[in-house]
């Protein structure tokens, strides 16, 4: 049986609040800049690193966003049953590409076709944010990089790890967030507060 390699950074680099970060160019590189792979085993049980995860929502024109509950064959047993408004995963070799953002990307452009069986392109992704949580073992060791793709489907080819999926108000997001994972909740909360801005 192979062993996974995941891309990591050290854990240093990483702000230290649990919440949404807004996006910072800067910051997206020096991480990017810094990363390696490493065992996957490793990876999650050391807090020296955080994987990095391109975690991407999907918004259609009424700004709606896609959500879905995880299922029992999340292969993650810690987000099972809980709701979910990101699509994504680890970065792999496979993703490796001439720099790290662009091994980034095609990381984010596999998840979306292996999980929804879309193609995309790098230019189809917008940067919002970053999620970050250290109260719980999955947070400690990942850190998400929120991507928002405009689509005004549902998905026609689902992973059986998704049930449920439709698309929601931010609104309605909003006052079931105790029933979404972390990231998610945190995401909801930027998009949140964004479309109150506008």
């Amino acid at each position: 049986m192979s062993r996974e390699l995941v891309l990591v950074f050290p854990a240093g680099l990483a702000p230290s609040e649990d919440s949404y970060i807004p996006f910072d160019k800067g910051l997206f590189l020096r991480l990017l800049n810094n990363s390696r792979f490493i065992d996957r085993n490793e990876a999650e049980n050391s807090n020296e690193f955080k994987q990095l995860i391109p975690y991407i929502a999907l918004i259609n024109s009424n700004g709606q966003v896609f959500s879905y509950q995880r299922t029992s064959k999340q292969k993650e047993s810690r987000l099972r049953s809980l709701f979910s408004i990101g699509i994504g995963g680890h970065i792999n070799p496979v993703d490796e590409d001439i720099s790290a953002e662009n091994t980034f990307y095609n990381s984010a452009i596999r998840e979306v076709r292996e999980e929804l069986g879309i193609k995309v392109n790098s230019d189809d992704f917008e940067h919002l944010c970053f999620v970050n949580d250290n109260s719980n073992s999955v947070g400690r060791v990942h850190f998400g990089v929120c991507l928002a793709l405009k689509m005004d489907f549902i998905p026609s080819t689902i992973e059986d790890t998704m049930t449920g999926a439709k698309f929601l108000d931010v609104e309605s997001c909003m006052s079931d967030l105790e029933n979404y994972e972390t990231w998610s909740r945190f995401f909801i909360t930027y998009l949140n507060e964004e479309r109150q801005r506008l």
